[in-house]
């Protein structure tokens, strides 16, 4: 029996909780097209809108992005430049590949820190959503663990460009 898990195992976990982030964002953003589409009828077709509609929408679109960032990282679906790359050689794309993802790591790395730092900042303060009363911080620290995990997938692939 093996005890270490295998480096294998640890990103096959991985990928399946960034799925699952993935459905919640794409969940997410159902729930916002519903408020919008909601919202809109009840403006313009009987002037009563749902006046919790604007700050719903802000909460719910941070997570669609904190929340998809893990999937995307996963499949390098993020933006890429490669004027470079039909330039130079295999060694040096994997220089680059790293320095990028490096560079990524460090990005959301601070993403992350700010959003605990603003979660830890509205929980002493008290704050609240205007309309529907909701603490904001959870939501923050919601978030925050989002991005940081997203961070363990950037690290997680520098290694594998590194040792494998």
């Amino acid at each position: 029996a093996q005890i270490v898990p295998s480096f294998s195992m640890g990103l096959y976990h991985m990928k399946r909780t960034a799925i699952w982030m993935a459905l919640f964002s794409g969940a997410c953003l159902l729930v916002i097209m519903l408020i919008m589409f909601v919202d809109v009828i009840g403006r313009y077709l009987f002037g009563m809108p749902l006046t919790f509609s604007v700050e719903l929408v802000e909460l719910l679109m941070g997570c669609v992005i904190t929340f998809s960032l893990a999937y995307t990282t996963i499949v390098r679906g993020h933006i890429q430049v490669d004027i470079l790359n039909q330039f130079i050689g295999q060694m040096p794309k994997q220089v680059l590949l790293i320095l990028a993802d490096f560079a990524t790591m460090c990005f959301l790395l601070a993403a992350s820190w700010q959003l605990l730092r603003k979660a830890n900042s509205n929980m002493s303060d008290g704050s609240y959503t205007q309309i529907l009363e909701w603490s904001v911080h959870p939501w923050l620290y919601l978030m925050s663990a989002a991005v940081f995990f997203s961070v363990l997938v950037v690290m997680h692939q520098i290694y594998k460009l590194i040792f494998r």
